[in-house]
């Protein structure tokens, strides 16, 4: 086998090294695409570069970004890939993306299977290139390659392209990752946040400002204890403590303040990484549900006492009610000796009823009675 000359070989390794470069300062591969165009186009001694991507919403590769080597200028031919959208299997990107495999053409300008050829013909070039950028086994660009020179590539250049093509794939991958979750926090309608185990918030998605009208960098301000219901701060410091120390956190309830004065309910779940000093944590507003259960409590309630007032026979109320109209009109000594007589009717009337009746009806009387006399004691006091 021919080894490549020393030369040759050191651009190759110089191009692959400032491809991994350009990926790992850059936030997306839009953002590095120029400088991996230029090091690898500068690595093959090539004259123009592009970048194609598929785009979903058009249903073929579109053109995002070129490169021309210093002292050239192939401004109708960039325009022309700019403006082309090219479907599977047509011209070069076309057919990369078609079968998932590197595609050489010695000429171009003499290939049928190729939209711009009048435009690369007016400008000189000959030999491309291209090979794909693969997510996995999902296409997800082409990268074409132009030369004034006819010349074919050697295997070690094809091997150079498919390791530079895996490694954007990878930052690729990675990147829309980090994309997905970006979304997920920022849409997500329960409040996500990351926290410092020194009590304070690192991170917050917006549906904290929706929830408690404060902006967040007002909730990193401070110490998130300084926002939770003055009652429940010392449940959530000790739980906060009990998280920091490597024990997840699970339906722990605090309230917090909002912008307004309120206060909302909030129910947690979190997850410590003590090794990072940090807690994912995930809270989700149940004030309403709140609410909802206690007006179910009072309604239960209510039904209960109305149920156990229809237990009373309506001959005792009339009493009662004779004895509450006393209590406004006579004094303690006459209400006592009323009250004597009554309870002793109410208690022989009760034998005669089942164990449920008798406690109803001794209950409700002696509530009766109870404000009978607060009633009346007050007037009548010396």
């Amino acid at each position: 086998m021919d080894l490549l000359p020393e030369n040759e070989a050191v651009r190759r390794l110089h191009a692959q090294y400032s491809v991994a470069r350009a990926l790992a300062e850059s936030s997306s591969l839009r953002e590095a695409a120029g400088r991996i165009l230029q090091a690898i186009g500068e690595a093959l001694g090539g004259d123009y570069a592009g970048l194609w991507q598929v785009d979903a919403a058009r249903g073929g590769l579109r053109c995002v970004e070129t490169w021309s080597a210093p002292g050239t200028s192939f401004a109708e031919f960039e325009a022309v890939s700019r403006q082309s959208t090219l479907a599977r299997g047509i011209g070069l990107p076309g057919r990369v993306w078609a079968t998932g495999q590197p595609f050489f053409a010695p000429d171009i300008i003499h290939d049928p299977n190729f939209p711009r050829g009048p435009a690369v013909a007016r400008v000189g070039l000959h030999s491309a290139l291209g090979f794909p950028v693969l997510l996995g086994t999902e296409l997800i660009g082409v990268l074409e390659f132009f030369s004034r020179e006819i010349g074919r590539p050697d295997a070690e250049l094809l091997e150079m392209l498919a390791t530079v093509g895996s490694q954007i794939g990878q930052f690729a991958e990675r990147k829309r990752a980090e994309a997905d979750l970006a979304t997920l926090f920022d849409t997500s309608p329960d409040l996500l946040c990351i926290a410092g185990v020194d009590g304070t918030f690192r991170r917050l998605n917006p549906a904290w400002e929706k929830t408690l009208g404060f902006t967040a960098a007002e909730l990193m301000s401070r110490p998130y204890v300084d926002f939770v219901h003055p009652e429940d701060r010392p449940a959530t410091s000790a739980e906060a403590g009990t998280v920091a120390g490597g024990t997840g956190s699970v339906l722990f309830e605090n309230r917090y303040l909002c912008k307004d004065g309120s206060y909302r309910w909030l129910s947690w779940k979190s997850t410590p990484l003590p090794e990072q000093g940090l807690v994912y944590a995930v809270a989700r507003d149940v004030t309403e549900q709140k609410r909802i259960a206690e007006e179910l409590r009072l309604a239960r309630a209510g039904a209960e006492q109305d149920e156990l007032l229809h237990t009373i026979d309506p001959r005792q109320v009339r009493r009662h009610q004779a004895i509450e109209r006393a209590g406004e009109e006579w004094s303690p000594g006459e209400v006592g000796i009323l009250l004597g007589r009554i309870g002793a009717k109410a208690a022989a009337a009760a034998c005669g009823g089942n164990q449920r009746e008798k406690t109803c009806a001794i209950g409700h009387r002696a509530a009766f009675f109870t404000r009978a006399a607060a009633r009346a004691a007050p007037r009548r006091a010396p």
